[in-house]
């Protein structure tokens, strides 16, 4: 059992790297194009304010640069949730702040109760941990009805921290639950998610010696346990 669970481990780290690659490799095809755009769409701003172009024509050249700037930002977010952050190395970081920088963009945070000691220092990623958090927490907060809260506690356990993130949805299927966090599984609609979420949580997770599960309570809901090693 042992060993199949490190294979599995294994096999996961191989799918990560492979994806990080593929994400670092758009990224680096794509950044001249992108960048090109912004360097022309500069040019000719400047060059429709001095003939004195129509107001809406130089409201397009800005909304052409924005959008390119927009991708460049996707691209770089693609690298880091495949937990490909250039340089990146795990160290210390309070838990507190990881929860609360990881539910800092999502549009519905207020529905997120937290609970969790200001004590709890872990052996994580500063910025792959963070968005493999955000990850769980957009998957909860999707989970529920509109009202409801997401939970999210946490407590030392021996020489690990582990963070519980519960929402208030229906749950899932024993055949779902069996695959939930594998890439590209996803049971959103299409173009709704890509089906990584989950996995690059768990990857970046057990990177520093810990791990993701996932349960499904009799009563409902689903309930996703991060153990992180305890940082001292």
């Amino acid at each position: 059992a042992a060993l199949a669970q490190a294979r599995e481990r294994a096999a996961r780290a191989e799918r990560l790297v492979a994806l990080a690659g593929l994400a670092a490799g758009a990224a680096h095809e794509l950044a001249t194009p992108l960048g090109t755009v912004a360097i022309a769409c500069g040019e000719l701003s400047r060059a429709l304010e001095e003939t004195n172009a129509p107001a809406d024509v130089r409201d397009d050249v800005r909304l052409i640069r924005a959008q390119a700037d927009r991708c460049r930002s996707i691209l770089d977010r693609m690298s880091l949730e495949a937990g490909a952050s250039a340089g990146e190395v795990a160290g210390g970081l309070a838990l507190d702040r990881l929860v609360t920088e990881a539910s800092a963009d999502l549009q519905d945070r207020g529905r997120i109760q937290a609970a969790v000691p200001a004590s709890l220092r872990v052996r994580a990623f500063p910025r792959a941990s963070v968005q493999g958090l955000r990850n769980v927490l957009d998957n909860a907060l999707r989970a529920g009805p509109p009202a409801s809260a997401v939970r999210v506690e946490a407590s030392a356990q021996g020489e690990m921290a582990r963070l519980v993130v519960s929402d208030a949805g229906p749950g899932m299927p024993a055949d779902v639950l069996r695959r939930v966090g594998e890439p590209f599984f996803t049971t959103r609609a299409p173009g709704q998610g890509a089906g990584l979420g989950l996995f690059l949580a768990r990857a970046v997770t057990e990177a520093v010696g810990g791990a993701l599960t996932i349960e499904c309570p009799p009563e409902g809901g689903t309930r996703v346990i991060l153990d992180f090693p305890l940082h001292t």
